[in-house]
């Protein structure tokens, strides 16, 4: 039997769907996405989530875990908007590498980074 998944989504739903129309065809739609279905459904499995989302169930856990320590706003990037075409794509590649794989876990560590590579709000 899997394991019982620790934490809640904060956020109404009605936030989440909001967010998920302005972040539409952007790589944190699918962050949304996971949020909504485990919102709509507090006992869904990490397994199903990951299946919905067409990606793997380590990759939902990792997302899963910055959500519940960081919150959305690392998660998602907010205020944050969808990225602007002039931007570096390497950049916002790089960056979400670093988030994903826990080299940076604070704001103040995104701020510096950002400052570092000139990325600006990327």
């Amino acid at each position: 039997m899997a394991r019982k998944r620790e934490g809640r989504v904060r956020e109404s739903l009605s936030r989440l769907r909001t967010l998920g129309k302005e972040y539409a065809g952007t790589p944190h739609e699918q962050h949304l996405m996971m949020l909504q279905l485990l919102k709509q459904d507090p006992d869904r499995s990490i397994e199903d989530v990951a299946e919905r989302i067409g990606c793997s169930s380590r990759t939902i856990k990792r997302w899963w875990k910055v959500y519940q320590e960081q919150g959305l706003d690392l998660l998602v990037g907010l205020p944050q908007r969808p990225t602007d075409s002039r931007k570096n794509p390497d950049d916002l590649a790089e960056l979400t590498d670093n988030l994903l794989n826990n080299r940076i876990t604070t704001r103040d560590q995104v701020r510096r980074w950002l400052d570092e590579h000139e990325a600006g709000d990327i």
